[in-house]
């Protein structure tokens, strides 16, 4: 199975044209059959419906959320099902016209996609030639979101997309997944830094206690208020019990 790495750059510098995916540019978003859950996402932190009136952007409802920090680096899963033997597609990971679904925040997309296995793709699969046929082709792909340390804090509005031909009639097909990545300055018992507040939590949350050189050193990117789980701008033990609160859910 073969793994697929893109990275994206989410920063506050202006978006260039020549990175910007044209709104609408994939003919089969329009024009290919849309066959229900194609890909799916995994590995989301939260589920979150925001704001999207002050910039325009489409009210998605409720989707799945990605948590990430500024300088530190999200990521996911994407799984391809549903096909059959013989059937074409290609996979990439763009973001949409909208960055900054709350406050604006610019987003500037970066690709790094290397298939020497099967040539050059291009970025809009519109009538694939050198793509992936179902089951030879990996059904798993790998994603890192990489956020850039002056990143506006957001929700950006990002998107998985299929798209192919099916074998038995040669139709075209396209089908997509949108989700957000949050990024966001602290989390109070998020001591890893994974975006979630879990068992996972505890042992960086007494080194951080006991070590805090050594918890420096281990989560370098890692928000110091994270562990101030009282709120009062120091980490130590009056921190343990709302800690504690914040993994029980109380």
């Amino acid at each position: 199975m073969k793994t697929l790495a893109l990275l994206v750059v989410v920063s506050l510098s202006a978006v260039f044209a020549a990175a910007e995916p044209a709104w609408g540019g994939n003919c089969l978003s329009c024009h290919g059959l849309l066959p229900p859950d194609v890909i799916q996402v995994f590995g989301a932190d939260a589920l979150a419906d925001p704001d999207e009136s002050a910039t325009g952007a489409p009210d998605r409802g409720t989707l799945k959320v990605f948590r990430a920090y500024p300088g530190l680096t999200k990521s996911l899963t994407a799984a391809v099902s549903a096909l059959v033997e013989g059937d074409t597609y290609a996979i990439e990971l763009k973001r949409l016209r909208f960055a900054g679904v709350e406050n604006g925040g610019q987003l500037a997309y970066s690709a790094d996609c290397d298939w020497p296995e099967w040539g050059e793709t291009p970025s809009y699969y519109t009538d694939p030639v050198v793509t992936y046929r179902w089951p030879t082709g990996p059904t798993i792909f790998s994603y890192d979101i990489t956020v850039e340390p002056d990143t506006g804090l957001d929700y950006y509005d990002l998107v998985l997309a299929i798209a192919g031909r099916f074998a038995d009639d040669g139709g075209l097909f396209y089908g997509e997944e949108h989700f957000y990545l949050q990024v966001l300055t602290s989390l109070p018992g998020d001591v890893n830094c994974d975006g979630r507040v879990n068992f996972s939590d505890i042992n960086p949350f007494v080194l951080r206690l006991s070590r805090p050189a050594l918890y420096a050193a281990t989560y370098p990117s890692c928000p110091v208020a994270n562990a101030d789980t009282n709120g009062d701008a120091t980490v130590d033990f009056a921190d343990i019990n709302p800690f504690a609160a914040l993994l029980s859910g109380r």
